[in-house]
């Protein structure tokens, strides 16, 4: 075996072994609400008004638990796949650089904090990291059919899949323009196969707007300006409150420095333009 293999499958190792650690710990309000809602008939799975996510984690988890209803079992999807998103990582990597690369980002995945978090949590976020990468590693080798059938995949897990898109429609108009075409031609196709879905997702604003969730926006949201500093410093630090902490300030300011130093460096290469706009786009 290659050491380039052996050293994945040490990675995969180690996610796996970090993703497992406490899994079977009480269930918390979001994924208890998950497991209700799951649990209902198999057409009850596409009425779900009050949670603005698309249906296809709640059929997944529906089918998933007629083998179990443990905690652990309820959160392994998730952790799947987590390690299926550090592994087309490592494929991307390796296909846009090189394979050291690969290994190296698909190392650093597979220890993110945040990655770590919410690959253990029984919600479809992980799920569309999965297909997410797995589009764009489509994308990248120009397989149209599998590209059009995972950002279908990626519209029915999770409504940021439009901002996944634009990235797509950037890296292609850009750098690919002889495939703009096709590209437009694939989009057409899975908007075609998500219409269906559409008057359940007015559905879901026009409940979102009628006063339910009053005061959650409260608890959630913080101010515009902050929002790129507390989602980088959570991809360094996990989850966990990082206000007014001179310890992550300290530890963060330096990462900070050598992340937008690596920005300017890979920037003079072309793999590294696409790499920082598949990147932005979607953040921005």
């Amino acid at each position: 075996m290659r050491k380039e293999n052996i050293t994945i499958v040490i990675i995969l190792l180690l996610g796996l072994v970090l993703r497992i650690v406490n899994l079977n710990q009480s269930l918390w309000l979001d994924e208890a609400a998950q497991v209700i809602e799951s649990s209902r008939p198999f057409l009850s799975q596409f009425d779900i008004p009050a949670d603005f996510h698309p249906p296809l984690y709640h059929l997944i988890l529906h089918f998933w638990m007629y083998w179990g209803k443990s905690e652990a079992w309820i959160r392994l999807p998730s952790v799947l796949f987590g390690l299926l998103s550090i592994f087309i990582l490592f494929q991307l990597g390796k296909s846009i650089k090189k394979e050291k690369e690969g290994l190296l980002a698909a190392a650093f995945l597979a220890l993110s904090p945040y990655h770590l978090w919410y690959s253990q949590e029984a919600r479809p976020y992980m799920l569309f990291v999965f297909v997410s990468l797995l589009s764009t590693y489509f994308l990248i080798y120009k397989r149209w059919l599998y590209y059009s059938l995972t950002i279908l995949f990626s519209l029915y897990s999770l409504y940021f899949a439009p901002f996944l898109i634009v990235s797509h429609l950037f890296y292609i108009y850009l750098f690919q323009k002889k495939d703009l075409m096709i590209f437009v031609k694939t989009q057409v196709l899975t908007g075609v196969f998500f219409l269906p879905w559409v008057p359940s997702l007015f559905t879901q604003l026009k409940v979102g707007t009628q006063g339910l969730f009053t005061g959650w926006t409260n608890v959630v949201s913080i101010m515009p300006i902050r929002v790129p500093f507390t989602t980088f410093a959570k991809f360094i630090f996990g989850h966990g409150k990082i206000e007014d902490n001179i310890v992550y300030i300290g530890v963060l300011f330096p990462i900070l420095l050598i992340f937008l130093l690596s920005i300017l460096k890979t920037y003079r290469e072309k793999s590294g333009q696409t790499l920082i706009l598949l990147f932005f786009t979607p953040f921005i």
